[in-house]
């Protein structure tokens, strides 16, 4: 027959963590994981939010006079900074323009006009490439066909 001892040996000195100690830990823990992953969607989104989109709002050309004339509007959230304008023939060859879209800079939800002159022919078609330039270097374009009147 075997005596058993108790309140004796290593096993014995050891003490557990009461139940109440334990939940505020754990509800610790998950307060700190929940703001961790809350910090990470938002900053998320603030990066798909700050997007650069532009969009030609009315393209008009005069092929009699060599002039077009073109308004944009900044549909995106970011500032655009600067406006590229290139113009093709309907067969893809480049037609030079001189101008500028005044003011040269927009911010989200404004428009910009532009006057450009250049080689003109009524009755062709063109195809107009706005490309839009935001602060942070980030880009996008905007296309539009006209005939010339």
């Amino acid at each position: 027959m075997s005596a058993v001892i108790h309140g004796h040996g290593p096993l014995s000195r050891r003490r557990a963590i009461s139940e109440m100690l334990a939940v505020i830990i754990l509800l610790s823990l998950t307060i700190v994981a929940g703001v961790l992953v809350y910090q990470i969607f938002t900053g998320k989104a603030n990066v798909a939010s700050s997007a650069t989109a532009v969009s030609i709002q009315s393209l008009t050309i005069s092929g009699e006079n060599g002039v077009m004339t073109i308004t944009v509007q900044n549909t995106g959230t970011s500032t655009i900074q600067s406006l590229q304008v290139k113009v093709y023939q309907s067969g893809g060859a480049a037609v030079a323009v001189n101008g500028q879209f005044s003011p040269p800079s927009i911010a989200p939800g404004q428009t910009t006009s532009g006057t450009f002159t250049g080689n003109f022919a009524p009755g062709q078609q063109y195809t107009v490439v706005v490309t839009a330039t935001a602060a942070g270097g980030s880009t996008t374009t905007a296309t539009a066909t006209v005939t010339a009147s």
